[in-house]
């Protein structure tokens, strides 16, 4: 089953994939089982909450926030999901395989993507929701929406990360030094995708933003965007090897630390 075949230099993490919860293939149980064939010790379930390219997505809504929004945009938020999958049974499911994944060595943690895009006019409402995750992934952050991004996301109380890097090409007039300056002072984490070899070369054209954003001590992630089982071996060696030789595995240390202290609030 397992299409990536890493060996003893391979990522010890995973913090972006899919599963038939939104766009994946595979189920959440079998993705915790080749996570566990690929030897990792961290893995992130991302599936989508709201995005105009996935065919199926979450309605990112609970108890807590559904009645902050009126029957007209409760009505749009339902419209512009595909599928009506609970976001509760998504968080209960996650809950329960990552008990299971826990008795074997694998830290298993509740993540979501969002595409900016579509999520920004749903955002107040969908907050309540967002904090019930680990962590959050946001896609197609632009000039035109970055101010909003920053005042919205203040409202979160779990790490926000941003994904694809798409930062950069974003903004590709924007200096290195300023444009890390900028990520910094919002306090986001900076995603290292690997689900094709044209990341893994996007990775290399961005090296200077990233020493850029070493200096500030930026927090990292790595992840392959998997969502089926076609191989992308290459792509996930090449892409750990560009994190080792440019020395920015230390800049996801804090995922251990995250893992470490949710443990703590469960025991």
């Amino acid at each position: 089953m397992n299409p990536i075949e890493e060996d003893s230099d391979a990522p010890w993490l995973d913090f972006h994939t899919h599963t038939t919860f939104s766009d994946g293939d595979l189920s959440l149980d079998e993705m915790v089982e080749l996570a566990l064939e690929r030897g990792l010790t961290h893995l992130a379930i991302t599936d989508h909450l709201f995005t105009h390219i996935a065919p199926v997505h979450l309605v990112a809504l609970d108890e807590d926030s559904a009645p902050q929004a009126d029957d007209e945009l409760l009505e749009e938020i339902k419209g512009d999901a595909v599928a009506d999958i609970g976001f509760g049974e998504y968080i209960s499911e996650l809950e329960r395989i990552r008990a299971d994944a826990a008795t074997k060595g694998l830290c298993v943690f509740a993540g979501g993507e969002i595409d900016f895009l579509v999520a920004e006019k749903h955002f107040q409402v969908m907050v309540g929701a967002l904090n019930r995750l680990d962590f959050l992934l946001v896609e197609n952050i632009n000039g035109g929406n970055w101010r909003k991004f920053k005042s919205l996301i203040e409202s979160l109380e779990i790490p926000v990360g941003l994904a694809h890097m798409d930062i950069f090409s974003a903004f590709p007039d924007v200096p290195p030094k300023m444009l890390a300056s900028a990520v910094a002072e919002v306090g986001v984490f900076v995603e290292l995708n690997a689900a094709s070899m044209w990341r893994v070369e996007s990775l290399k054209e961005a090296e200077a933003h990233y020493a850029e954003l070493m200096k500030r001590k930026q927090r990292f992630s790595f992840g392959t965007d998997l969502h089926d089982l076609r191989p992308i071996a290459g792509a996930v060696a090449a892409g750990w090897e560009f994190v080792v030789s440019t020395g920015l595995e230390p800049g996801m240390e804090w995922i251990r630390a995250l893992s470490k202290g949710r443990e703590t609030e469960t025991g």
